[in-house]
């Protein structure tokens, strides 16, 4: 650790509890509000000078964001007023490292408290050897973002693939029969074998499913701990393989209808109820469907305290019922999709284990960087470049990817005159105003998804954060948007396709 020294962290970096910006004062602009747990909306001042960093206060105490312009740091966060000429990546990236959580205080609301954090001794390298550890940290964290969101762009386009094939279950466009859920399958409730009697459990024996073990989005249910013996077996409600097992009891409405599937026979407790599906229904579409249909079944849960749904009525609950030729389609369409999921899901667990590591040893001084050539930059590249929203002088003189057919033209054309009448005017949230406009003519490809929401954000006021997200992943399903990652800039982007 040639180089490195013992310092305190407030001779590394100065925290500054942030300012208060309630939502009536803030107005449209380009500069991110930063709060505990990252971005929360935009501003047209800023009191930070980006690159920054910040540390959640009170919230989501020791979450670590960091920032690559001017920002306004909310009173919920600690933020670096100055980091006394230390690279800001690798000031991010230690205190990411430090997990400043741990040093909260209060009981009833945890907060930080920055005179804790400041007398903290922290081992740090020379300012070259900072960089070299942030490109490094940078760079290995690229990979486990870009397969994290490849997994949750394959669950939107599975879910998309559904939809396209039958419809929204909700409204049923498509028009096809509706079936109680009990005549998809045979429904059980779960129980409890007897605690009282330890023979009940064993070490090794057959698997005791309880909601834990459903996991949001994860197909398969995950192994668990708890196992029953023979003779608890015997008093057990089990599940064949293939069978649907959904949480229907619960402490938050949120928690209801979460679903996963059994690859595998295993017993499960009474918070839970199973679908073993008839010969005419597939389990993928049954699981897919109830995950679609989720918001259905928690409006069946009771008003109290805590959340659940017995068996006759989880069985009364009605769904579309496509033909069997049908659901198998989707089912073969699902399962190389799920098929690559689970690679995905396995490099990134890989991805996860080696971060750590890496993360350990560079703070411990075990690397030898002393050959990584670094680039003529300053400082390392942020995680998510930002980019000035678009002047509205002069947006449209360029050819666009899509051309609005006559008609929309015309009502894009009176939306670009609102915009036009001053700075800081918006728009209602309008979908062919994103196509026509902000896709196709705001935006320079390739872009990020942070750079579509930015500039619909800016022009749009009643655009809603899922509903853009949610628009991307559709065009990405139906090709109206291409996706790849870029090497230079470490993260996913895409293109209209023309």
């Amino acid at each position: 650790m040639s180089g490195w020294s013992t310092q305190k962290l407030g001779d590394v970096v100065t925290l500054q509890r942030g300012n208060d910006l309630p939502l009536q004062k803030r107005n449209p602009g380009k500069y991110p509000v930063i709060g505990s747990n990252g971005t929360l909306g935009f501003h047209n001042a800023s009191i930070a000078k980006g690159p920054g960093v910040t540390v959640g206060r009170s919230g989501s105490v020791g979450t670590v964001t960091w920032i690559d312009k001017d920002f306004w740091p909310l009173n919920t966060t600690l933020w670096v007023k100055d980091f006394h000429g230390n690279d800001p990546r690798f000031v991010f990236r230690l205190l990411q490292w430090l997990d400043l959580g741990r040093y909260s205080e209060g009981a009833g609301v945890p907060t930080l408290n920055r005179n804790l954090l400041h007398p903290i001794d922290v081992r740090i390298p020379l300012l070259d050897e900072q960089r070299r550890i942030a490109a490094v940290l940078d760079k290995a964290d690229a990979l486990r973002r870009q397969r994290q969101e490849s997994l949750e762009l394959t669950e939107k386009l599975l879910q998309s693939v559904f939809i396209d094939m039958f419809g929204d279950p909700a409204k049923n466009p498509m028009g096809l029969p509706l079936l109680e859920l009990g005549k998809f399958g045979i429904v059980q409730t779960g129980n409890t074998p007897p605690r009282s009697n330890k023979a009940n459990y064993a070490e090794i024996g057959l698997e005791w499913i309880k909601t834990d073990n459903i996991v949001e989005d994860r197909v398969v249910v995950t192994p668990s701990l708890e196992r029953l013996s023979e003779a608890g077996a015997k008093v057990a409600r089990i599940a064949p393989a293939g069978s649907l097992l959904v949480a229907c009891i619960a402490g938050s409405e949120k928690s209801i209808g979460r679903g996963a599937l059994t690859d595998r026979k295993v017993a499960f407790n009474q918070q839970i109820n199973s679908i073993t599906p008839h010969a005419d229904t597939s389990p993928l579409f049954l699981y897919f469907l109830l995950k679609i249909a989720r918001r259905q079944i928690q409006m069946a849960a009771g008003k109290g305290m805590k959340k659940m749904i017995n068996k006759s009525t989880f069985e009364a609950l009605r769904f579309i019922a496509p033909e069997y030729d049908g659901q198998l389609r989707f089912e073969r369409v699902a399962q190389r999709l799920i098929e690559q999921n689970n690679d995905c899901q396995e490099q990134l667990l890989h991805l996860e284990s080696f971060f750590s590591s890496l993360q350990q040893r560079a703070f411990r001084g075990e690397l030898d960087l002393s050959r990584l050539k670094l680039d003529s930059r300053s400082q390392s590249p942020p995680i998510t470049p930002g980019t000035e929203p678009v002047v509205i002088q002069g947006r449209y003189n360029r050819p666009g990817s899509f051309i609005a057919p006559p008609e929309i033209e015309v009502q894009m054309m009176a939306l670009e005159g609102k915009l036009d009448a001053g700075l800081g005017d918006s728009i209602p949230w309008s979908e062919d105003y994103f196509k026509y406009r902000t896709l196709s003519q705001v935006l320079q490809p390739p872009f990020s998804f942070t750079e579509i929401w930015e500039a619909v954000e800016y022009d749009m006021a009643e655009a809603s954060y899922e509903t853009v997200k949610d628009k991307v992943f559709e065009y990405v399903a139906s090709g109206i948007l291409e996706q790849q990652f870029d090497e230079t800039r470490k993260e996913i982007v895409l293109s209209p396709r023309p």
